[in-house]
């Protein structure tokens, strides 16, 4: 890419000029950041849910699963939808707890975070979850190393490091933003992760005006997932419709995103919110939304794909 040529080159070597360019790479799985990780995953033990195939194995290796210890490793920030680490867990304790297996089943959830999650009403949410299971919680801690062979993961919290056996893991990989938007002129010199640099709310480039982002790549202040993008793709169509006109930016992104997290395999915590961490329902007046329901999951099950095929991916919705 040459942002000041206004061309991109494919794979293929074709050149493509552009007089405008949206970005929207996503994030890269780095399964190789951390020894062992990578095979670890190789084996019948290990299981993630960011590649298709090893989020086909996690299903039937949490399913038939009896008894021992399981592992579940949410990844660092940046990271694309980091909460995908633990629906699998609340989903797999309830089903355990329905066989009456959960107590012959030691459940260890690894966060880099210092609580479930960042908003501390939703945080409150799946802490009850995770009490009810009798999940063990390691947080503030990055898993350093897998070893497959002994089955073995290495934490570090702080200063302190811990050895912890699995029978099963299921391990997020470490993710940043694709190398070729390090090289490619995008980015801010002191962003460590590669993220195209725009304005937060108008995700137009601060360094090219005909570049814009959105999505895991762009660098916006809120925390990464698709329920984010849908707000974010009408901010930026207004702002470059705008531009195209004659105009300016005018449409601002507030940082909205939705993370809805399946609890059990009947209800989910329904998180909205905003870049500021603040509660941001879309259900005028209904101030707990995010708390544990069944509606929400009928809504995020059944109707929300719907909506996704039919309406988002349509550019109606």
């Amino acid at each position: 890419m040459d942002p000041l040529d206004r061309t991109v080159t494919t794979e293929t070597g074709r050149t493509i000029g552009y007089a405008h360019l949206i970005v929207t790479a996503g994030l890269e799985n780095r399964y190789g950041d951390v020894p062992g990780l990578e095979a670890a995953m190789a084996e019948p033990s290990g299981v993630s849910s960011y590649t298709f195939e090893l989020a086909a194995k996690a299903s039937p290796a949490l399913r038939d699963f009896r008894q021992g210890t399981v592992v579940f490793v949410q990844q660092p920030e940046p990271a694309s939808a980091a909460g995908v680490a633990q629906k699998p867990m609340y989903l797999a304790s309830d089903w355990w707890r329905a066989l009456g297996r959960l107590d012959a089943i030691r459940v260890v959830f690894v966060s880099p975070e210092s609580s479930p999650f960042r908003v501390p009403a939703i945080s409150a949410e799946l802490q009850r979850k995770i009490d009810e299971y009798g999940i063990e919680t390691r947080f503030d801690s990055e898993l350093v190393e897998v070893r497959p062979e002994e089955r073995e993961i290495v934490i570090r919290h702080g200063s302190t490091v811990e050895t912890i056996g699995y029978d099963l893991l299921h391990a997020a990989p470490p993710q940043s933003p694709p190398d070729w938007i390090a090289s490619s002129g995008l980015t801010d010199a002191e962003d460590p992760h590669g993220f195209v640099d725009v304005d937060p709310e108008t995700l137009r480039s601060r360094r090219f005006d005909d570049v814009w982002a959105l999505g895991d790549a762009a660098s916006v202040t809120t925390l990464r997932s698709g329920g984010a993008i849908r707000t974010q793709a009408k901010i930026l169509t207004r702002n470059l419709m705008a531009v195209l006109d004659g105009g300016a930016p005018s449409d601002r992104y507030d940082g909205y995103t939705v993370c809805p997290i399946t609890v059990s395999r009947r209800t989910v915590v329904f998180a909205e919110f905003d870049g500021l961490g603040r509660l941001a329902p879309t259900v005028p007046g209904w101030k707990t939304l995010f708390t544990e329901r069944r509606l929400s999951y009928v809504f995020d099950r059944w109707i929300l794909p719907w909506v996704y095929w039919n309406l988002i991916l349509q550019g109606r919705g």
